[in-house]
């Protein structure tokens, strides 16, 4: 599955590469600021009440290379380093590092505003009790302040679940819950 989504990946950049010209080619780094959090789903009367944690505020960096056509729409990929996780009431953190691979679609308002949606792949290399690999959701605005200085807000959101729980309700019932990765992040993109 995995080899199948990379080729397909690796060949529509291929593909798009035969009609890309150098100056429609930009790339940067990225800095950005996380709030990252759970997101339960659970079988059962359960519900809310096992989402008792607070977002993990972390940091994340990326470098960026896109291509914008003559029109309105545009390419990017994002590959970098993302910290997801939690806070919990007891003041511990679990703590879930990612590289990623944003690969967005990029359309473009105006001169100045762009959104920006597509898949993240990304795999977890510092836990080795959950699911090594996430595909995710993305979805971003982007605005760019001046020259090569753009702004931005992402929202991300996992579509394959990270760990699929068991949990005891209050009358001794299992109930069966599985938990996603989500994230805001607000960040700079500084183009070369």
């Amino acid at each position: 599955m995995r080899a199948t989504i990379l080729s397909g990946i690796v060949f529509l950049l291929i593909s798009l590469s035969g009609t890309i010209e150098a100056q429609d080619i930009k790339y940067g780094v990225i800095l950005g600021l996380d709030a990252s959090n759970f997101h339960w789903q659970i079988e059962g009367e359960l519900g809310d009440a096992v989402t008792s944690t607070s977002p993990r505020i972390s940091l994340n960096f990326n470098v960026y290379l896109a291509y914008r056509s003559n029109s309105f729409w545009g390419l990017a990929v994002e590959p970098g380093f993302v910290m997801k996780g939690v806070s919990y009431e007891n003041g511990s953190v679990l703590k879930l590092n990612y590289l990623q691979i944003p690969i967005l679609g990029e359309f473009y308002l105006n001169d100045k505003l762009a959104l920006s949606i597509g898949p993240e792949l990304a795999y977890l290399v510092n836990e080795q009790f959950f699911q090594n690999f996430e595909l995710s959701g993305a979805l971003g605005i982007n605005y760019n302040v001046y020259g090569n200085f753009d702004i931005g807000l992402k929202y991300s959101r996992g579509l394959t679940y990270f760990v699929k729980t068991q949990i005891v309700n209050q009358e001794g019932y299992q109930e069966f819950g599985t938990i996603f990765n989500q994230y805001f992040q607000v960040f700079g993109r500084f183009r070369f």
